[in-house]
This record gives structure tokens, C-alpha cells and sequence, in this order.
């Protein structure tokens, strides 16, 4: 457990060292979401650090693994909105991300999830309730070397 939550300090290191960006998601609304918080979020390489540990760790070329959360979002339709949410996510990394439901996370609702995955990569929509009606959304995701997302 240790050891995770230092990889996991290291991830967010990436920002505070300047390094340049891998993508940069602006959502917009849409009839489906309407964001109330922030809507730009930048995805960053894994630091100089982490990334040899994450390799070595899951014998993959990981360039980035992280999760973006307290996306604030409001809407009358959680799945609707996952699936409009990874669709800017593909827009915004230039690669198609196919949706993969799992029939089973009936049972996790009021949530709702929605995992789309690409050439070298795998992002999973999390929404669930927040205080007062609203949302949130959380985007987990790995990347890996290659072309695409």
C-alpha cells in the first residue's frame, strides 16, 4: 500500500516539473452534460521517477496513469452523459475510444461508469452523485507509448 500511494504522489509530480503536456481536454456542453466547474484539464506524462517504477512494475511502456476528478456536471441522463463526456475526451486526444459498458453496473447505480478504450489506451467515466441534485464526474486513465489514444 505504501508503495502505491508514493507512485501515486509521483503521478501528480508531473505537473509541478513542467513537463509538457500529452492532451488537453476543454469539454463543452452539451444537451446530454452541462459542466459547472472547471472544463480544462491538462493530461501529463508520468514524472522522470514514476515512470521507470510504473514500467518495471507492469512490464508496459505506461506514459501516463492517472485520474482527473471533482469534474462538477449536471444532468437529467448519467449514462447519456458518460457517453458524451468520452466522446470529448476522443476528440480532444485525436483517437477513437470505443465505449464498453459492463451490463452488471446495474447495481451501482445512481452511478454510472463507462470505460472506452483505444489503440494505447483506457479511460473509465465515473459518474456519481453529488450533494444538491449535481454530479461528478471522474476520468481515470493509462496511456500508453504509441500512436493514437
Amino acid at each position: 500500500m505504501k508503495s502505491f500511494l508514493f507512485i501515486l504522489s509521483l503521478l501528480f509530480s508531473a505537473s509541478v516539473f513542467g513537463q509538457a503536456a500529452l492532451h488537453e481536454i476543454r469539454f463543452k456542453d452539451d444537451k446530454f452534460v452541462m459542466f459547472t466547474g472547471p472544463k480544462k484539464f491538462t493530461i501529463y506524462p508520468l514524472s522522470e521517477r514514476a515512470m521507470p517504477m510504473m514500467r518495471t512494475n507492469t512490464g508496459r511502456k505506461i506514459i501516463a496513469a492517472d485520474y482527473i476528478t471533482g469534474i462538477k456536471i449536471k444532468t437529467e441522463n448519467r449514462d447519456a452523459a458518460a457517453q458524451a463526456i468520452l466522446g470529448q475526451v476522443s476528440d480532444a486526444i485525436k483517437s477513437k475510444l470505443g465505449p464498453f459498458w459492463n451490463s452488471r453496473l446495474i447495481e451501482a447505480k445512481p452511478s454510472a461508469m463507462l470505460t472506452g478504450i483505444g489503440k494505447n489506451s483506457v479511460w473509465t467515466i465515473l459518474i456519481s452523485p453529488a450533494e444538491g441534485g449535481d454530479y461528478i464526474a471522474t476520468i481515470s486513465y493509462v496511456i500508453e507509448e504509441g500512436d493514437g489514444g
